[in-house]
């Protein structure tokens, strides 16, 4: 075990030792440096390559020269230190190499070549590449030209301090960092710049700048496809311009901006973001980033939210506040970039003192952009430079005026061509001008009317010269001529084809001997269309089926996001936004028909600055067949029942909702005679049976509909049984006496059942009887009749009519017998012996059948005179009268007789004593008195016995016991 250790270890040994020795030699002729260079020495090419061993360090003073086509291989954590000077002049076909010596070779495997000294070096047409770093510059100076510094671990080439640097025509790629600044120049004049170099693919930024660095110059460069393009931080003097910075994630990263790190003209596009800025004082009124005159690869400039929503190049990320990227250049900074040319026009030219005249220089040209103008108003004044393009400008004093512009484009190049106008300045009343236009927002290439009307001091001016401008393009189809008698100018304006809203300025000027110039404007909004497209699927449905719409809304052929679309079909409308490719989807169900149908879908698209965009498309509409079945509950019914009609309708055997069913019925009413079946596919209503007097046989005739479908028509019927009321009837008594009460009872039924709410009339044969009213719950219903007065036996017939809506009449009567009444009395005589003049009172009570009797007349007739009075509600009357005077015994005899329709009188004589007042002579003999008492007392037994029917008598007989 020890011995085969002990192998292992020896062979490893002896591994290691070739694999040491391998580094130091690549080559059988190299020649291996090391330590410090005293004198000028020359590595030739024909001791290439040179092996670098340990550091090697060119002393203050001292020169090497490194010959073309020379390679300097490193084979540990060595460098090769400048402190005297470096000429490494190799040339395009023979470039000198500075990098690894392994085969295998890795970023970071030697540590650089740095520059410390105050000689000037020189590199031109070399490859530095796997250090740390690949070149470090600390203040010193040095010339770089078409180099390659590549795949080095940290930075490409560094610079430190006060250092003197220029690179030129060089590639720094695919490092960390391409070129790190740190601390340059703060307090010297010295300049670093980079020019005409590519920065490319390094992993974190192609420039990192985070330390003061001051005079550090980056010139057509091409910065790209680095994480970030150019990182800056801190207090910096950096000048970025003329460079192509493109397809990096960010291109610019401000850490902490400062505003004396302008970048201006340069080509930033296609990165993901053009520019970000952070860290940033929000709310600050100071912008801090001067990113102004840029191509940000579009001519409507960098995206960004608030600042340029409608910009197509590369967005911006910032706070809003914190950069001020306006105005930017509409192409490359390699363009090759013309003079602009001014145009000036204005509203008129002959003028009072004092009146305004607008200056217009809106129809100057460039390759570009025009950013600048500057009006000369030739009396001295001007505007200075500004971004208005209309100017306005009062003349104080007569005279003849030369006015100029001159315009700047976003390169700042002037214009060189002369624009002048002469304006005459005279005092001369002024014409009033005022131009009305039909509309004031159209499509483009759409009409508009156009009134020009003119006057001066309220009157109308005829024969007024009226020429009209229009700014932005458009054409009149009078563009000049004459006002009419009225004043007045009609013409019409074209609008010209644009691709965004345009707000186009119309002038119309008037002008007339002897008059100053009178003008107005107004503004006319131009909107482009939008372009619409659709696509349907299916083409061909059956009714009710899903309609797929994908609508897609362009403008030149670019997707416009944020349209409104509106979709109609045959009743169906819906609005949707598009998305951010433009589009947007519907879906919806094809109309119900029932037939073949062409069904049209029209959609429009809207958005603010655009004339609305419109699509039509035909999808062809089948209809569709369904089954129907028909139920009726029960199928025979009695007059006023129900029956319940259940209709259920499928179409491909699933249950068919909202069918409208109609339903109508040869007799007799329904519950609704149009309804619409439910989810599960049916429908019910209910069939109230009409009165009918015999078996009816009902038809229902019933359509079934819905769009979609195919109506089915179809019958059935429902058999209807009469009801037919019973009345039954019974009086109490049958035989009545005149005036007494008689009771009706009716009872009502059908089918043995007593019906309530019947009405129930009841008319008689005799005496003009009648009433009515209605049953109650058991079909019951009383009559209370009063007998009328009848003087003879009476069969008196009570007719009985029962009706009830949805019953057929019931019929009954009765018979009754009425009779006249016999009517009896007493009298009372107080006193029943009168002295002479002695006041009596007579009563006399009237009775039938033990009932007091009203209303009798009852007569007395005596020797003193005759009386009559007619009974109370008690049967009574009293009369009231005095003894007549008499000398002796005198019997008084009474008459009296009791009668009322319908009664048979009653009659009887009666005898009052009147005795003379004094006593003996007036008193009547005992024996008298007793027998008149005995005779009293017999009749009222005779009287008692007749009532019982012990004795039966005639009526004259009954009186004469009466009396």
């Amino acid at each position: 075990m020890k011995k085969q250790t002990f192998l292992f270890l020896v062979i490893s040994l002896i591994i290691n030792m070739f694999v040491f020795l391998a580094d130091f030699s690549p080559a059988a002729h190299a020649t291996y440096v090391e330590g410090k260079i005293a004198q000028d020495v020359v590595w030739a090419l024909i001791d290439s390559p040179f092996i670098v061993i340990n550091n090697v360090t060119v002393l203050p003073g001292v020169t090497l020269t490194i010959e073309p086509g020379v390679e300097v291989r490193f084979g540990g954590n060595f460098s090769l230190n400048i402190l005297g000077k470096l000429v490494a002049e190799g040339t395009k076909d023979r470039m000198i190499t500075f990098t690894s010596n392994k085969h295998v070779r890795e970023a970071g495997d030697w540590i650089g070549i740095n520059f410390s000294g105050v000689s000037e070096s020189y590199m031109s047409y070399c490859v530095v590449e796997y250090a740390v770093n690949g070149i470090i510059v600390k203040n010193s100076s040095l010339e770089i030209s078409n180099c390659e510094i590549a795949n080095n671990l940290e930075s490409g080439l560094k610079i430190i301090g006060n250092s003197s640097l220029t690179v030129i025509n060089s590639k720094i790629m695919l490092n960390n960092i391409g070129v790190t600044p740190v601390d340059l120049n703060v307090n010297s004049s010295q300049q670093a710049t980079l020019q005409n170099t590519t920065i490319s693919s390094n992993s974190f930024s192609g420039i990192y700048i985070n330390s003061p660095v001051q005079n550090f110059n980056i010139i057509n460069c091409s910065i790209m496809s680095n994480d970030v393009g150019i990182y800056i931080s801190g207090e910096t003097n950096v000048n970025i311009t003329y460079n192509s910075i493109a397809y990096n994630e960010i291109g610019v990263f401000y850490a902490s901006p400062s505003p004396n790190t302008p970048i201006n003209y340069n080509d930033i596009y296609n990165n993901t973001l053009a520019m970000q800025l952070a860290n940033s004082t929000i709310g600050t009124d100071t912008t801090l980033v001067n990113a102004t005159y840029n191509y940000w690869g579009a001519p409507s400039g960098p995206y960004h939210p608030s600042l340029n929503p409608d910009g197509k190049g590369n967005p911006i990320e910032s706070n809003g506040i914190d950069v001020d990227f306006i105005p930017f250049l509409s192409h490359s900074v390699r363009y090759l970039n013309n003079a602009p040319i001014a145009r000036l026009l204005t509203d008129k030219v002959t003028v009072a003192p004092n009146q305004e005249v607008l200056f217009i220089a809106t129809n100057s040209s460039d390759d570009g952009r025009i950013d600048y103008y500057n009006f000369d108003f030739g009396d001295g004044q001007t505007s200075g430079w500004t971004t208005l393009s209309v100017f306005t400008h009062k003349y104080a004093v007569n005279g003849s005026y030369t006015a100029k512009l001159t315009v700047l484009d976003d390169f700042g190049v002037k214009s060189s061509n002369p624009a002048e106008i002469v304006i005459d300045v005279q005092n001369l009343p002024i014409l009033d001008v005022s131009l009305t236009l039909s509309q004031y927002s159209v499509g483009f290439l759409k009409n508009v009317s156009v009134v020009v009307h003119v006057e001066s001091g309220g009157i109308p001016i005829e024969n007024a010269s009226i020429r009209l401008l229009s700014i932005k393009g458009g054409f009149f189809a009078l563009a000049d001529g004459y006002t009419n008698s009225t004043g007045d100018f009609v013409t019409v304006f074209m609008a010209p084809n644009v691709t965004k809203a345009t707000n186009l300025m119309l002038i119309a000027t008037a002008s007339k001997s002897g008059y100053a110039d009178g003008a107005d404007h107004k503004y006319l909004e131009v909107l482009p269309a939008l372009t619409v497209n659709l696509e349907v699927e299916p083409k061909i449905v059956k009714s009710n089926e899903v309609i797929n719409v994908n609508v897609s809304v362009t403008h030149l052929d670019e997707p416009v996001s944020d349209a409104t679309v509106r979709i109609s079909a045959d009743g169906f409308l819906e609005e949707g936004i598009t998305d951010s490719n433009g589009t947007c989807k519907f879906a919806f169900a094809a109309p119900a028909v029932k037939e073949e149908t062409n069904l049209t879908i029209n959609v429009v698209a809207s958005k603010e600055g655009y004339e609305n965009g419109t699509a039509q498309t035909i999808v062809v509409v089948e209809p569709r067949n369904m089954t129907v079945q028909i139920n009726v509950s029960p199928q025979t019914i009695f007059s006023n029942e129900e029956s319940t009609i259940s209709v259920y309708v499928s179409y491909e055997e699933l249950p068919l909702a909202d069918a409208q069913i109609n339903i109508s019925a040869s007799v007799g009413s329904l519950s609704q005679q149009i309804g619409f079946t439910d989810l599960y596919g049916g429908f019910e209503c209910v069939y109230t049976a009409p009165i009918v007097y015999e078996e009816t046989v009902v038809t229902l005739n019933i359509t079934i509909s819905k769009e979609g479908y195919v109506d089915v028509t179809t019958q059935s019927s429902v058999t209807v049984k009469p009801k037919v009321l019973n009345v039954e009837v019974n009086a109490v008594p049958e035989t009545v006496i005149s005036e007494r009460t008689l009771n009706l009872s009716v009872y009502v039924t059908f089918n043995g059942q007593p019906v309530s709410n019947v009405n129930v009339s009841v008319t008689s044969s005799f005496g003009n009887l009648s009433a009515s009213s209605v049953t109650n719950l058991d079909g019951v219903c009383k009559f209370v009749f009063t007998a009328p007065a009848v003087n003879q036996e009476i069969n008196v017939t009570f007719f009985i009519v029962a009706s009830k809506i949805g019953y057929v009449e019931g019929n009954s009567s009765i018979t009754v017998t009425l009779k006249p009444g016999i009517l009896n009395f007493d009298v009372n005589i107080n006193p029943i012996v009168a002295t002479s003049g002695e006041g009596v009172t007579l009563t006399v009570h009237v009775w039938c059948d033990e009932f007091d009797v009203e209303n009798v007349l009852v007569t007395v007739i005596s020797d003193i005179g005759n009386f009559s009075k007619y009974t109370n509600s008690s049967g009574l009357c009293t009369f009231t009268f005095y003894a007549p005077e008499v000398t002796e015994y005198t019997p008084l005899t009474l008459l009296i007789t009791a009668s009322k329709e319908g009664y048979v009188d009653g009659q009887g004589t009666f005898y009052l004593d009147v005795v003379p007042s004094g006593g003996a002579q007036g008193g009547l003999p005992t024996t008298f008195i007793i027998i008149g008492v005995a005779i009293i007392a017999i009749a009222v037994i005779v009287a008692l016995l007749i009532k019982f029917g012990i004795i039966e008598i005639g009526a004259e007989e009954e009186k004469e016991v009466k009396t």
